[in-house]
């Protein structure tokens, strides 16, 4: 049967209304429960090179923005864990359905190469391809 239940979050209230489907479908089924949040690139007008501080500040912002979605799914996935349920987490980029159907695959994009999840493997890509 299935062996994971992947779980995208937008972070509205309707997205959440999932979860109390899977915290009873999962057991049920043996399956473990991912959540994905797809952060999805902003178009911005070109910063100046020269203005480092720009940079810095964007890059802050980004990571910011990022760490508050890892609490998020972080909080939403506590109360499926009491429930016994293995629920790792994850925050990727770039094209939200793209993500989806990869990490659904298997795959994991991330161009940088880093780790923002909890327990589910991130497989590092070169010119922004995925790799099983």
């Amino acid at each position: 049967m299935y062996e994971r239940i992947l779980v995208p979050l937008d972070g509205s209230g309707l997205s959440e209304q999932i979860l109390p489907f899977v915290r009873l479908i999962a057991p049920a089924i043996n399956a473990k429960v991912d959540l994905l949040h797809v952060l999805t690139s902003v178009a911005l007008p070109p910063l100046d090179p020269t203005e480092l501080t720009d940079q810095l500040l964007l890059e802050d912002m980004t990571d910011d923005y990022r760490d508050s979605f890892i609490q998020y799914l972080e909080k939403l996935s506590e109360p499926l864990r009491a429930h016994g349920l293995d629920v790792p987490y994850k925050v990727a980029e770039g094209n939200v359905a793209g993500a989806i159907v990869d990490e659904a695959d298997g795959r994991s994009c991330n161009p940088d190469g880093d780790d923002y999840s909890r327990s589910l493997r991130h497989l590092p890509v070169a010119d922004g391809e995925c790799d099983r």
